[in-house]
């Protein structure tokens, strides 16, 4: 007679490599939006705010380090002095409505591709963390290895819909 093992499970090296390389990671759903928007600021405060903002790209401008983004904003027709760019509030806003109020976030497996705009949301990190503490408890400057380890935890937390690079 033989009796069977219940409630046993496979341990050693070989069982958690297995576990390793079958685990499936669920992805986040799509997230509509059930609430209804709130206006943080009166059209008054809306309208300041974009006059201040046109006042600074028409008048003090904005400096880009890319000779490539230099070049395609002279292609456009903006006004480039060395490395700043002076932007017309009608080419700002010529450029603005051309930006769709939707679009799918197109993933590398399609069954992942995500609505965003309207309704939809998605959850990114932040590009990366201007200080970190590190294991011995240090405050410092982030390196590039430490973007690329942001970029992995990112890429395998469920909670986010995208590492965002």
């Amino acid at each position: 007679m033989s009796v069977k093992a219940v409630g046993t499970v496979r341990r050693g090296r070989s069982a958690r490599r297995s576990l390793r390389q079958t685990r499936e990671v669920a992805m986040l759903p799509a997230l509509k939006r059930r609430l209804p928007l709130t206006e943080p600021m009166d059209q008054d405060q809306i309208q300041r705010i974009d006059l201040a903002s046109m006042h600074i790209l028409e008048n003090t401008g904005v400096h880009f380090r890319d000779p490539i983004a230099i070049a395609d904003w002279k292609k456009v027709g903006a006004k480039v002095v060395g490395e700043t760019v002076y932007l017309d509030r009608h080419m700002v806003r010529e450029l603005i409505s051309t930006i769709p109020s939707n679009f799918i976030y197109h993933a590398r497996n399609p069954d992942h591709n995500l609505p965003f705009g309207n309704d939809y949301s998605i959850f990114v990190p932040m590009t990366g963390a201007p200080y970190l503490r590190d294991i011995n408890d240090i405050r410092r400057n982030p390196t590039l290895d430490d973007l690329a380890d942001f970029h992995k935890l990112s890429q395998m937390l469920p909670s986010m819909h995208s590492s965002a690079h």
